[in-house]
């Protein structure tokens, strides 16, 4: 099952998220104080504008502060965050709208609108859009009522809203193209070719993620399974059979396993199976399945299972575990090799 988002690829966006907000705030923070020290001219309201600008400012410490919480927590925040990121931007153009007689920062209401699908989930696009749209109507109308214009303001405010929303779903295109390269490619990384299972690279934070996902009371087993005499296989039939042999035996077992148990191919005939459930012997009973599944197969051209089986309850065991538990099947593995093979070995 491919990963909705690669963790290097998710933290790598989250950390350039929250350094943007905070870029955004220092830069902010420095035209706010440049425009408070700025003699007005002609201001149409100078004390309220200086307040907008107070007010903005305030909204974007409260936005550094949340990123702060975020990074600290390791938790995304994309909504307060957008709502305070657009508040802060069109009280600052309003600020200097009033204060200065001028609408330049307006333009900053693009800047969200545009790049938003580079940074939000994307549940938020939709509302970043529809919030940019209002802030541009808004501003272009306070602008033509405050500071005089053409009453077809709104003309101006569609053609840029247009303009920007069609650049903002390029970039969202892009992004996502971008996400689904990442998530093949870690998918591969992550895969065994031949067979479809997990390689060795993925178990340890699979197993992880096991872990949390099973009850306190279940028991879980590490299952090391071997194929007995493969090499013969490839010496009479050749490698292509073979090959079809260990896809076999890899379709066998996902039969076995439910789905949220871990199947993996560790290299060559060894693949490694970790199940669970709330009585360790009905997790006997599933490998041994498996094995009389296997000798019975036509496909299987005369080869057995061997398992090396640990098992350990739930609450016992950590992430740490893993490289011991390994282990530890891999020598009930060679038990069951050494006992005539075709069988099962508990540590």
């Amino acid at each position: 099952m491919l990963p909705r988002r690669t963790p290097d690829l998710y933290s790598r966006l989250t950390r350039l998220k929250q350094r943007s907000v905070v870029a955004f705030f220092l830069g902010g923070l420095s035209m706010t104080l440049v425009a408070l020290i700025l003699p007005t001219t002609n201001a149409p309201n100078a004390a309220w504008g200086t307040g907008l600008f107070l007010v903005s400012l305030l909204l974007g410490s409260v936005q550094v502060l949340l990123v702060k919480r975020q990074m600290e927590r390791g938790t995304r925040v994309d909504g307060p965050l957008m709502l305070l990121g657009n508040a802060c931007v069109v009280t600052a153009a309003l600020g200097e709208t009033y204060r200065f007689g001028s609408q330049v920062s307006a333009q900053m209401v693009l800047w969200p609108m545009v790049f938003a699908p580079g940074f939000l989930e994307r549940r938020w696009w939709p509302w970043q859009a529809a919030l940019s749209v209002v802030s541009l109507f808004t501003l272009a109308s306070v602008k033509a009522e405050v500071m005089g214009g053409d009453a077809r303001w709104w003309i101006g405010a569609l053609v840029v809203s247009v303009t920007v929303l069609v650049t903002g779903l390029v970039v969202g295109y892009f992004r996502l193209a971008a996400e689904h390269e990442a998530e093949a490619l870690a998918h591969h990384s992550l895969t065994d070719p031949l067979t479809g299972l997990l390689n060795r690279r993925a178990l340890p934070e699979k197993f992880r993620q096991l872990l949390d996902a099973v009850p306190p009371g279940h028991q879980v087993a590490l299952v090391m399974v071997d194929l007995d005499y493969f090499k013969r296989v490839n010496d009479q039939f050749g490698h292509p059979a073979g090959d079809q042999v260990l896809q076999t035996l890899s379709q066998v077992l996902r039969q076995s396993a439910h789905p949220a148990h871990l199947l993996a191919r560790m290299g060559g005939e060894e693949f490694l199976w970790v199940l669970h459930g709330p009585a360790s012997q009905h997790l006997h009973d599933q490998v041994e399945e498996a094995r009389q599944v296997v000798g019975r197969s036509p496909d299987m051209r005369g080869t057995t299972l061997s398992a090396g089986v640990v098992t350990r309850a739930r609450a016992s065991l950590t992430p740490e575990h893993w490289s011991e538990l390994l282990t530890l099947a891999d020598r009930a593995l060679y038990r069951a090799k050494d006992e005539g093979r075709n069988r099962i070995c508990h540590a």
